[in-house]
């Protein structure tokens, strides 16, 4: 009796066994077997798809995010002339300056002494320095008249002449107001004649004139101007040296260039 319960629960486990053996294979082969590795981690050349904006990090940088530049900034940027290559000027230099003054001056303050004077001068700017100007040229005369030697008081001795020679004029130069200056002149000329003038005199003398002078100034490259002047004409010896004095106008024309 005890040995057939034994053969019937030895039985009945192996039974039991078998059967669980076989619903573990079953089971085995109808769930699928799992994929190598998934796609979505596969590395492949192609590029990666774009991820939305709305999937990115907060502290990722969008492309509407990129600062631009402002229109005018632009503008102004896409305007701007390129830097200039060439190569400056020089500074200009100062402009130079010509005076033309015609005289007139007739005798006075000289008894006996009966001789004008009509001269030329053309001057050129030398220098300037503060209110003084100097300038340099050449002074052409013609002299007309005569005189009367006490030895011989009843006889007229004819002293026309023509002279030429250079010529210093100093210049003092004050604004009045607007265009319209206040000149004081002073000049020194040597003239050559080709006789003794005047009558008993020399080849020679020394014309000296001091004057004011009105220069009224057209533009700034041209100036017209009246004088008066008083001049004394001698050639500095004591003897041989009839020398004389007159007065007259003076005009001036000054053009720069």
């Amino acid at each position: 009796m005890r040995t057939g319960i034994i053969l019937a629960g030895a039985l009945l486990a192996a039974s039991w066994g078998t059967g669980a053996a076989q619903a573990a294979a079953v089971d085995a082969a109808t769930v699928p077997a799992a994929p190598a590795a998934s796609r979505e981690y596969q590395l492949t050349d192609k590029a990666s798809p774009a991820i939305p904006a709305a999937q990115l990090p907060e502290n990722t940088a969008r492309p509407q995010d990129t600062p631009k530049a402002s229109p005018a900034a632009e503008a102004s940027t896409a305007e701007a002339p390129a830097p200039d290559s060439r190569p400056q000027k020089a500074a200009s230099q100062p402009k130079n300056e010509i005076e033309v003054q015609f005289d007139y001056l007739h005798h006075c303050y000289f008894d006996k002494r009966y001789i004008d004077n009509y001269n030329l001068h053309i001057y050129k700017k030398w220098k300037r320095i503060h209110a003084l100007s100097i300038y340099g040229g050449v002074t052409i005369t013609g002299a007309s008249g005569y005189l009367i030697d006490d030895s011989q008081p009843d006889v007229h001795k004819n002293s026309d002449a023509f002279g030429i020679g250079p010529s210093v004029l100093l210049r003092f130069e004050k604004r009045i107001t607007g265009k319209l200056y206040a000149d004081l002149d002073a000049s020194g000329s040597l003239r050559i004649y080709g006789k003794a003038h005047p009558a008993g005199g020399r080849a020679f003398d020394f014309l000296w004139r001091i004057g004011p002078r009105l220069t009224y100034r057209c533009t700034d490259d041209m100036a017209i101007s009246l004088g008066y002047l008083f001049a004394h004409m001698s050639n500095g010896f004591s003897d041989h040296n009839p020398g004389y004095n007159a007065a007259g106008i003076s005009l001036g024309f000054q053009y720069r260039f």
